[in-house]
């Protein structure tokens, strides 16, 4: 029993350390490999949250229509994920809470799915827009086991939302008003509506600011300056 840094949060917890190098030749490939597809897999999670943010189908209509790029991100992202697991011979979803509480929704969903409104419409949300939820929550859940990932993510979405609220400050200059308020992102969907827009930017101003607070030079200078210019399209 050795102490050992958390992944995320580098607190010293009491853990077994596996000594890769003195393992047999096989364990050792499964772990390589199982590192591989994690990496694939969490670059597919990148590249699904810049689809989410920029929105290319919006964006570029004539060329690409209704054509499924971020459901088929999405789908390759998990086949790369579980592959790699069960090939490693490895756990393919942690047992963790956040996992267990998502689960205890799905359940709560199904059981009062007779008694709602619309159970045909509750149906299809369950089996659409939380299904899809449901399997990117569980790869960033098992692929975010690290600082840099993390943290990489988090700029990632910090970066996106800054172009947003530059474009949502550009149409409030540019008088691009429907009923009084801006019409919202230019490249649409959720980020069309300037209320889920503005609920974004606010709820990333917190990260914001605990970045800048743990960051040095001029990524605490950009941090701050973020954090004040997503406050200007929200009121």
């Amino acid at each position: 029993m050795k102490s050992v840094n958390g992944s995320l949060w580098k607190k010293v917890e009491q853990g077994w350390v596996i000594n890769c190098r003195n393992a047999p030749v096989e364990t050792q490939d499964n772990r390589v490999e199982q590192r591989h597809g994690n990496g694939l897999a969490f670059a597919g999670v990148y590249l699904f949250t810049l689809l989410l943010h920029a929105r290319p189908n919006e964006l570029f209509p004539s060329v690409l229509g209704t054509f499924p790029l971020a459901k088929i991100v999405v789908i390759v992202t998990a086949l790369v994920y579980f592959g790699s697991r069960l090939i490693a011979d490895s756990t393919v979803l942690g047992n963790s809470l956040e996992l267990k509480m998502v689960a205890l929704i799905a359940v709560l969903a199904i059981l009062f799915m007779p008694v709602a409104a619309s159970p045909q419409d509750s149906m299809n949300t369950l089996l659409d827009s939380f299904l899809k939820i449901l399997v990117i929550f569980a790869l960033m859940i098992n692929l975010l086991d690290n600082r840099e990932r993390l943290d990489s993510l988090l700029k990632l979405v910090l970066v996106c939302n800054f172009l947003l609220a530059v474009d949502a400050i550009g149409s409030f200059y540019g008088g691009e008003f429907q009923k009084g308020r801006i019409a919202g992102a230019v490249v649409g969907g959720i980020f069309g509506n300037p209320n889920d827009l503005a609920t974004s930017l606010d709820t990333l101003l917190p990260i914001s600011v605990a970045l800048a607070l743990t960051s040095r030079g001029l990524w605490r200078l950009g941090y701050l300056a973020s954090a004040v210019r997503w406050q200007l399209p929200s009121y």
